[in-house]
């Protein structure tokens, strides 16, 4: 009952960005540069940075309708449809900007993730939301550089790197359900070192997800319409 129970709540998460498509298709289709690059920023204040901010308990000294001008993450994950396509439309960024981007996503994630747990004594995860700047640069970066590997040429790291994205929707999908799965046969972060139990257990949930991409893309509907 809990497996379906977190199936169905990624689910809905997607209901909306699947519903506003017709939308933001149109719209990033037929959007000039300039545009695409207002409503990029938009959705980065809006529907990132601020909310993060609310998150971290810093929008306090404001009050009445400001505070509800942070898009919800049911929305604000709209915007990443328009970043996907903003990045396959221009060319890959470059090496060093995509470098900096995954090291300042990963700072953002580890530092402030652990000063803020030590200062409140437990975990604090709001730095590793899914749509706070940290994970943001991070996907962006890995992104921007799978585009790069692809266009290069690179042989097998170029086979690999379309394979892993083509699976990158279904494994978001179904990632809860298998890390439930790994914590019922025993398998969590308190197994070993976190240092090495998280990795560990990271591999092991992308490897488990990625084999029920491989068995649910070969049902024809499920392929064309969920994965």
């Amino acid at each position: 009952h809990a497996r379906i129970t977190a199936l169905i709540a990624v689910l809905r998460g997607i209901v909306l960005v699947y519903a506003a498509l017709p939308v933001t298709y149109t719209f990033a289709a037929n959007a000039d540069e300039k545009t695409e690059r207002y409503a990029l920023s938009f959705w980065i204040l809006y529907g990132v940075l601020l909310p993060t901010l609310k998150s971290l308990g810093l929008l306090q000294a404001f009050s009445g309708i400001f505070l509800q001008w942070p898009l919800t993450l049911a929305w604000g994950a709209i915007g990443c449809t328009w970043l996907g396509h903003f990045l396959i439309k221009r060319k890959p960024l470059p090496v060093h900007l995509t470098a900096a981007m995954l090291l300042a996503g990963f700072l953002i994630c580890f530092a402030g993730t652990w000063l803020r747990s030590v200062r409140a004594g437990k975990l604090s995860a709001q730095l590793l939301e899914g749509l706070s700047p940290g994970p943001c640069l991070i996907a962006a970066g890995v992104f921007s550089l799978c585009m790069r590997v692809g266009k290069k040429g690179y042989g097998k790291l170029a086979r690999m790197a379309k394979a892993l994205s083509g699976g990158s929707f279904c494994v978001y999908l179904v990632h809860l359900l298998v890390l439930r799965v790994l914590a019922h046969v025993g398998f969590s972060t308190s197994c070993f070192r976190p240092a090495v139990s998280v990795p560990f257990l990271t591999l092991l949930c992308l490897l488990g997800s990625y084999c029920i991409y491989l068995i649910l893309k070969r049902i024809p509907w499920v392929k064309r319409w969920l994965i």
